[in-house]
């Protein structure tokens, strides 16, 4: 079973065999050492929060990929070797793993920005069931997977996120009163974050992308308008046309009036 339309009955199969070993006894003469291993684990005593979802879940929101090979060994090291020898227990974990991962990404891919989200691996159950060695790198696989598809998802967010907020700039940046909160509030996400993302995303902050659009337009009236610089500075969004003229020469390397005279002679 490598596909995930499995897991429900596998599943189901898992906690029946494992209801039947607790509830009753099992008495054949050609028992076999498996079935005698099954029998001799108590599943009553496992501590039932070394299972919790909520652990995978936060390695699933915050996980790093390097980290995958660490969180296993440390989870399965919890569970305990003896429980672990046990096959029905470990085809437990597995499916453990298996929903907890299927919930997490249908959860955050809510909006289907990445269409394939399929979480199959190469390694078939039998052979995950087969050691613990081999259920260890079941599960690692499955996570490797499930953060490729998280970090895929965030990328289209993030890009999805950059297109309306440089959207939103591109028409509002003259506007006196347009700042981090405004643009990050347009694009629907809290400012502290957006700011953080918009730098990583764009190579410079907030405010230098705003003062390179603002830049820009100066420059075009500068050339095919006979406007002021103040008029100008106004137009492109400052209130102060002293420090226009300040900020134009340290990006430009010369004051409006000499970057129109430049043009005029050329």
């Amino acid at each position: 079973m490598t596909r995930l339309s499995d897991v429900s009955q596998c599943y189901q199969e898992a906690r029946q065999k494992i209801f039947h070993l607790e509830h009753f006894q099992i008495e054949e003469q050609d028992s076999d050492l498996s079935v005698k291993t099954e029998s001799e684990f108590n599943f009553n005593q496992l501590d039932a929060s070394k299972v919790d979802q909520r652990i995978v879940e936060k390695f699933l929101s915050n996980g790093l990929k390097s980290e995958i090979d660490s969180f296993v060994d440390d989870y399965f090291e919890a569970l305990g070797e003896h429980a672990l020898e046990s096959t029905i227990f470990r085809q437990y974990v597995i499916m453990h793993f298996q929903f907890t991962t299927k919930a997490f990404i249908e959860k955050i891919n809510v909006m289907k920005e990445v269409v394939e989200s399929d979480l199959s691996v190469s390694i078939g159950l039998s052979q995950a069931m087969s050691s613990i060695n081999e259920a260890k790198n079941y599960v690692s696989r499955l996570l490797e997977k499930a953060l490729q598809i998280r970090d895929q998802i965030s990328k289209c967010r993030y890009s999805r996120m950059m297109e309306k907020a440089i959207g939103y700039m591109k028409k509002h940046f003259s506007d006196h009163d347009i700042d981090l909160r405004t643009v990050a509030k347009a694009a629907n996400i809290s400012a502290a974050y957006f700011s953080g993302v918009f730098s990583q995303q764009m190579g410079k902050t907030f405010v230098e992308y705003l003062t390179e659009l603002r830049m820009q337009y100066a420059r075009e009236l500068l050339r095919c308008s006979d406007k002021s610089s103040g008029e100008i500075a106004y137009e492109v969004g400052y209130k102060d046309p002293h420090y226009f003229s300040f900020l134009f020469k340290k990006i430009n390397g010369c004051s409006p009036r000499d970057y129109r005279a430049e043009g005029q002679n050329e």
